[in-house]
């Protein structure tokens, strides 16, 4: 069974996502609409995600402070970052993630397509096609 948290605060997209990925095999999906959420379900779960996918600009705790406690925690899953951010933002968020020794395995700018859920389940049943920025 894979475990994937789902962090957004547009429960559009939030339920997007979920929906999505309840229809593949073998996958359980949590979801927090904010960064002080997400930490709490990470915590009370012992980091047992294999994915989160995190938006950046959210209340209570942004993506980017989540992401700092995820490193803390010593989370060991991917992270996809999903953001409205602009590409240079998204970047950077994803370079620190990686800094902090967070595998930041992708990231999108929203709006979310079919084409982001396809990779997302790429990415979650193995077939990692690294796209996110390195630099």
């Amino acid at each position: 069974m894979r475990h994937v948290l789902v962090v957004d605060d547009d429960p559009i997209v939030l339920e997007k996502v979920r929906s999505y990925l309840c229809t593949l095999p073998d996958v359980c999906v949590s979801v927090a609409a904010n960064g002080s959420e997400a930490i709490g379900t990470v915590e009370q779960h012992d980091s047992d995600f294999d994915l989160v996918v995190c938006d950046l600009n959210m209340p209570d705790n942004n993506g980017i402070e989540l992401i700092g406690a995820l490193s803390r925690l010593g989370f060991a899953g991917d992270i996809v970052i999903l953001s409205i951010e602009t590409p240079n933002n998204i970047k950077m968020a994803a370079r620190l993630g990686r800094e902090l020794g967070l595998r930041i395995v992708d990231t999108f700018q929203k709006p979310l397509t079919l084409d982001h859920l396809h990779q997302v389940s790429r990415i979650l049943f193995g077939a990692r096609e690294l796209n996110a920025a390195s630099g």
